[in-house]
């Protein structure tokens, strides 16, 4: 019985650790200026984050996507 409690346990930790995805960096322009202030967050998902002053961000999110949106206009 007490294998079953491990395994189940085992399970369930590699489940939460596959469903999470954290991505951080810098935003730069083509001089390698940064970027304040960009909006950046997953495709086809709605909440994200923003670059700083410095143009680095850091997004921790619950879903695990594929591409990664930055959106500036000014």
């Amino acid at each position: 019985m007490k294998n079953w409690k491990y395994i189940i346990i085992a399970c369930l930790l590699t489940t939460i650790s596959f469903a999470q995805t954290t991505v951080s960096g810098r935003v730069t322009d083509e001089y390698g200026t940064p970027i304040s202030l960009a909006d950046v967050y997953f495709e086809d998902y709605t909440e994200g984050t923003e670059t700083d002053e410095n143009g680095k961000f850091y997004y921790h999110s619950e879903q695990s996507k594929d591409t990664l949106i930055v959106s500036y206009v000014g």
